[in-house]
């Protein structure tokens, strides 16, 4: 699951590339043609990782529930349990796994908003040009 999420993840920093152009002058943003095509194609990708993040999150829950579960089952008191949840290296690498995409999510969503900013102010100018 997390080697489709990885793909997807890969093709979204491909298309942010894209709205970046290269001049003699330095970096610039994209046209605005390019930076709205763009941002609508990762903005699909990131519709793409709804429901693998919800099943990476799930999985999480289900796996720290069977694993307290099983500490009670032994005779394991309910903090000492608890306490030997947090330390599980399972359950961290998976709750890491989890909060990673959710972080890139936010922060693709802000790439996404400031290009989309960038975008209205361009065409503002452009509007009081002609």
């Amino acid at each position: 699951m997390l080697n489709s999420i990885d793909k997807i993840i890969e093709q979204i920093y491909r298309l942010e590339a894209q709205l970046l152009s290269r001049t003699a002058s330095g970096v610039i943003m994209a046209d605005p043609h390019t930076l709205s095509e763009t941002i609508a194609k990762i903005s699909v990708l990131l519709a793409q990782l709804v429901d693998p993040i919800f099943d990476a999150e799930l999985s999480y829950k289900q796996s720290r529930a069977k694993k307290y579960d099983d500490l009670l089952k032994k005779g394991e008191k309910k903090s000492p349990a608890a306490e030997a949840m947090r330390f599980d290296p399972e359950l961290i690498k998976m709750e890491n796994d989890v909060e990673r995409i959710r972080n890139f999510i936010k922060r693709t969503e802000q790439i996404i908003s400031t290009t989309q900013t960038h975008i209205r102010v361009q065409s503002g100018i452009a509007r009081n040009e002609l």
